[in-house]
């Protein structure tokens, strides 16, 4: 089978967007440095002010946390979707081979 061609398949630019907005977003909340002093909401929840958190400071680095899902997890999770569906596709032409003997006249 074509790896690149399975690969097309696979890929969902619009789900891979919405994915990595979504992580975004996750890494935002996260990189917040919440203190003692957080605005807190009417809802119980803390402010959010923006990526650098609470007074500018991060945790953690949003962006290069997107970049390591679109730049390495992404592609590598395909690359390991790809190569199962070849496994199985190859397990599946054995198979096919093996019995077809019982089966010719």
């Amino acid at each position: 089978p074509n790896r690149k061609a399975l690969e097309d398949l696979i890929t969902k630019p619009e789900v891979e967007r919405k994915l990595l907005i979504r992580l975004q977003k996750k890494a935002a909340t996260y990189a917040q440095d919440i203190g003692i002093d957080t605005e807190i909401l009417p809802d119980g929840s803390p402010k959010i002010s923006g990526y650098g958190g609470v007074n500018g400071s991060a945790k953690i680095d949003v962006d290069g946390v997107v970049d390591l899902y679109e730049s390495f997890i992404i592609p590598l999770t395909k690359e390991v979707e790809v190569r199962s569906y070849h496994e199985h596709l190859r397990q599946r032409c054995l198979l096919s081979n093996r019995w077809s003997i019982f089966f010719i006249d």
